[in-house]
């Protein structure tokens, strides 16, 4: 049963990266429909990541493309240092 456990592992990961990206996409539109406010230091770097990436969405357009960038962005571990700091379990 573990090497079925260990095949299936993979495709896990990969469905947990889009579920993140697009829960960072919408937080990332929230925290700009909030402006002027401004967030933590750590989450306006998250935000520039996202945003070299993914522009604010302005007017209805596809979200697959963007989920998809993002989703690349999540597997490359690009956010590990942030999950480090706020999980120190994690390293």
């Amino acid at each position: 049963m573990a090497t079925h456990g260990a095949r299936r592992l993979l495709p896990m990961a990969a469905n947990t990266a889009g579920i993140l990206a697009i829960e960072l996409l919408a937080a990332c539109q929230g925290i700009e429909f909030h402006a002027p406010h401004q967030t933590s230091a750590p989450l306006r770097e998250i935000l520039a990541t996202v945003r070299e990436r993914v522009p604010f969405y302005e007017r209805d357009r596809r979200f697959a493309p963007d989920i998809d960038t993002i989703k690349a962005l999540v597997m490359s571990g690009a956010f590990a240092p942030w999950v480090e700091e706020i999980l120190p379990s994690y390293a």
